[in-house]
């Protein structure tokens, strides 16, 4: 009886270890959701912010490597659960419901851009979950409460580092062609402040409703009626192309001013580069730090555009406040009170939008891009 019971305890045993390793790893050895930190990433990775989306992806994988490189979140790793909103609202949420309800995660990041954005920032407040958009700028119509958090400033305070241009090429009539969105008019109403500061009047404010293969003749006729000597175009890739090659058809000679989808046309083997020349635009994409910049390369052989800083550092943020907070129903009001170091510098809140930005000021010349000038822009 005595030996019987000595194999019994044994048996006991070894079936309480495995039942124990099973509890902690999965099947194929992967480790299981009591092991990891979980947090979701809603991107565009397909449709027509594929491109910003990957961007975001490749910045936000950067960082999870950092993390886990010294050790995850207090020992445990962190790892990305990815969702493609194709660009679109709808999806978005349904994304948005998968990784809370499904998935179980920590925190999103995510909102490619603004519409895509603001259909999911009131569920982080619903279900009291951190969202980190890093490729939005601040304006008026996004939607921000204590859940959400904009790694990008003001975009209508963004768009006056141009002011200097405007004044040295003393235009005193300026228009203005957007799409219809709060971007827009962010900077639209940019634009407007510019112009009255020096002097000036905003003749048109043209809008516009699909992005790309717009034949812009009507924007271009409007804009040659309207008798402005400088023009800001905010479009993507082959809607600039299209714009600018109708105004050289219809003898319209403006100084034309954009933002840092300029780059995006830059890139494209299939477009002559001067066509661009003389176009002055302000870049926040473009990453200040050459030590972010050197890491990036490294690990994908290209420079860093689209905001992948952004991405890159709400990882970063998100990891010390899952370090740092026990309760983590007030992981928000830590990120919001506190300051945080990355290799991108030093990253502060205010009203739950990044407090600083360094902006590039650059213009096409023969085809290639030179930097006039780098700005600090407060929120």
């Amino acid at each position: 009886m005595r030996l019987k019971t000595i194999y019994l305890i044994i048996f006991i045993a070894l079936l309480i270890a495995i039942l124990a390793t099973r509890c902690t790893t999965s099947p194929t050895g992967k480790a299981t959701d009591e092991e990891v930190i979980k947090i979701g990433a809603i991107l565009s990775l397909t449709g027509q912010g594929a491109a910003w989306g990957e961007s975001g992806r490749q910045g936000i994988e950067l960082a999870v490597s950092d993390v886990n490189a010294i050790g995850g979140i207090n020992g445990k790793k962190l790892v990305v659960v990815y969702e493609d909103d194709g660009t679109e609202s709808a999806k978005a949420v349904t994304a948005f419901h998968k990784l809370v309800s499904t998935d179980k995660v920590s925190a999103i990041i995510g909102g490619t851009w603004d519409f895509n954005y603001n259909a999911i920032a009131p569920l982080a407040e619903t279900y009291k979950i951190i969202l980190f958009t890093p490729q939005n700028l601040n304006a008026e119509g996004l939607i921000i409460n204590d859940y959400t958090f904009v790694m990008r400033p003001d975009l209508r305070k963004l768009t006056w580092v141009l002011e200097d241009e405007i004044k040295d090429e003393n235009i005193k009539r300026a228009a203005i062609i957007r799409y219809v969105s709060s971007f827009g008019q962010a900077l639209s109403s940019g634009m407007q402040d510019i112009m009255q500061k020096t002097g000036g009047e905003l003749v048109l404010d043209e809008t516009y409703n699909t992005i790309g293969a717009n034949d812009c003749l009507t924007m271009v006729t409007k804009v040659k009626e309207s008798k402005a000597e400088a023009v800001f175009i905010d479009m993507m890739n082959t809607d600039i192309v299209n714009f600018i090659k109708r105004a050289k058809e219809q003898n319209l000679d403006i100084r034309i001013f954009s933002h840092s989808t300029v780059e995006d046309g830059l890139a494209n083997p299939e477009i002559e580069n001067t066509l661009f020349n003389g176009i002055v635009y302000f870049d926040w994409d473009t990453p200040p730090s050459e030590e972010f910049r050197k890491k990036f390369r490294e690990k994908y052989g290209e420079d860093p555009s689209r905001s992948t800083d952004g991405a890159y550092d709400s990882v970063m943020i998100i990891a010390d406040a899952f370090s740092n907070v026990e309760d983590k129903e007030r992981i928000y009001e830590y990120i919001q009170k506190n300051s945080f170091k990355t290799i991108n510098g030093e990253v502060t809140f205010k009203d739950n939008v990044i407090n600083t930005r360094v902006v590039f000021v650059k213009k096409v010349v023969n085809g290639k891009v030179e930097i006039i000038s780098k700005k600090e822009v407060v929120t």
